[in-house]
């Protein structure tokens, strides 16, 4: 086996490595997202790493810039993007190679969504968690009965009963003294801001919001909105972000055509106290437009105990939890910054746009 090195190039570079796997090909999609990020005039360059033996591609990974804001003032960081090595060569070392000179290109890496197989490894070269419980709220039970019944036929039948209880137990759990309703908005608000008090939080803007409800790194099957929460009882506003995509297969529970909804994150805001907590009203607000859009399950993630306690009282399940990770180097200004104050979730960095 040849050694394995490191190449750096801009995106659209072109190379004169061989790459018979395709380890180091981006569609059109993100690479028109990546074109247009709104942090690419400001910030770092947008490169791929690419793991190179002998002259084959069998590895890479993509650093595109952005921003975190620490004690509210914007600062930049490179979110790592799709780290992908070859089958055939996992046992070269490539993806060490990869994770190390990720962490040489810039003060601050951050990614989001790491499996755990895959903790072990970053973990040992210096990276920190941020761990995030997930909960799945069943909405249609059609994908799930399939999975054991070949007759999608009849798979449809069993699964309209389970689908109304659900429904009810749905209506049940949600708040009988806050009547609210969400509408569909364009990303103009202007006191739109990240729900967190922690000292690090994912930078948000304007221009964050349009750049992500127009563009997808994945072609075609994904999309996100923007929602407007207006109370009608009480005089309460708020939002919420949520994003849908469409699974072909869910390979790790054998799931077929599935759609899965996240609420990625909520807000409320300018209101009289209400008698529910405003994070319940946000929620089960969200969760009832989203119900209407032929939605299989719908997903949320949090680190507060209040959240999950409610989550699991409207019929939602813990389904493990979500892992992000960040490797700050001595001279990145958020190297003294302890873990649990860092709000980077799930959904920020290429995770929204994957």
């Amino acid at each position: 086996m040849d050694s394995v090195s490191i190449h750096a190039r801009l995106i659209g570079d072109v190379s004169d490595f061989r790459d018979p796997d395709g380890v180091s090909r981006l569609g059109e999609s993100k690479l028109r997202a990546l074109a247009n990020n709104p942090f690419a005039a400001s910030g770092p360059p947008t490169i791929q790493l690419v793991a190179v033996a002998g002259s084959t591609a069998i590895g890479s990974v993509c650093l595109f810039p952005g921003a975190v804001d620490y004690a509210d003032v914007p600062t930049p960081v490179y979110w790592g993007s799709s780290l992908f090595v070859s089958v055939r060569h996992r046992n070269s070392g490539a993806g060490v190679r990869l994770i190390q000179a990720m962490g040489r290109q810039h003060h601050t890496v951050v990614g989001c969504r790491f499996s755990k197989e895959a903790e072990p490894l970053y973990l040992a070269l210096g990276w920190q968690p941020i761990r995030h419980e997930r909960w799945i709220l069943p909405v249609r039970t059609r994908a799930i009965v399939e999975r054991f019944i070949r007759s999608r036929h009849l798979a449809v039948g069993l699964s309209r009963p389970i689908d109304r209880i659900l429904t009810i137990r749905h209506l049940l759990a949600r708040s009988k003294r806050a009547r609210f309703q969400f509408e569909e908005y364009p990303p103009t608000i202007t006191d739109y801001k990240h729900p967190s008090g922690a000292l690090v939080r994912p930078h948000r803007s304007i221009d964050w919001l349009n750049w992500i409800s127009q563009h997808s790194f994945a072609d075609g099957c994904d999309e996100r909105a923007f929602l407007k929460l207006e109370s009608i009882d009480w005089q309460q506003g708020g939002y919420a972000l949520t994003k849908l995509r469409y699974y072909d297969e869910v390979s790790q529970m054998r799931l077929k055509n599935f759609r899965l909804a996240s609420i990625i994150e909520w807000f409320t805001h300018d209101g009289n106290v209400t008698p529910d907590p405003p994070s319940r009203i946000a929620v089960n607000a969200a969760v009832s437009a989203l119900r209407s859009q032929a939605v299989d399950a719908i997903e949320v993630s949090t680190r507060d105990p209040l959240t999950s306690r409610f989550l699991k009282q409207s019929g939602f399940y813990r389904l493990g939890e979500n892992l992000s990770m960040f490797r700050t180097a001595a001279e990145s200004p958020l190297a003294a910054i302890p873990v649990d104050q860092w709000a980077v979730g799930p959904f920020d960095g290429d995770a929204v746009l994957s």
